[in-house]
């Protein structure tokens, strides 16, 4: 904190969050545990422009909010909704929805989440298959959505 000078053995008043896992929750029905998410992201365009006769400064102002997509990480499981629904995506229903990304404390308890919205899986992976390896086998989806915010 810019400005504030704290003493020895002397806390700031703010508590980092530890993660300890991740809820994916689809209408509000969740849908499975995760081991990992990629970053929630998002972005305004700047736009640049020049204002009447002022050509000595450049003005800015906010343009189009873009969100990037977020890639989660699963183990396997024998939980096929998000596996369904991409399949629906395929066929052709653009069914979109609602998905909350919930952060769950240490002792289980939500932490914290994201919200998105319009939101649709635009790709699915599984690991490679290895038997010779202990590894555990994980499945991956990309989810695109419209908008998102932090809840």
């Amino acid at each position: 904190m810019a400005g504030i000078k704290l003493g020895k053995g002397e806390r700031s008043g703010v508590d980092v969050i530890g993660v300890h896992g991740f809820d994916l929750e689809i209408d509000g029905v969740v849908a499975g545990s995760f081991l990992e998410c990629s970053a929630f992201t998002t972005k305004v365009e700047v736009r640049t422009h020049s204002h009447g006769s002022d050509v000595t400064r450049v003005h800015k102002s906010a343009g189009k909010i873009t969100y990037d997509d977020i890639t989660c990480t699963k183990g396997l499981t024998d939980n096929t909704a998000l596996w369904e629904w991409y399949k629906q995506i395929i066929a052709g229903d653009m069914t979109r929805k609602s998905i909350s990304i919930i952060t769950k404390n240490n002792d289980g308890t939500e932490a914290g989440r994201v919200n998105l919205f319009e939101a649709w899986i635009s790709g699915f992976k599984r690991d490679a298959f290895k038997g010779s390896d202990n590894a555990v086998s994980k499945d991956e989806v990309t989810i695109t959505y419209e908008y998102g915010e932090l809840g």
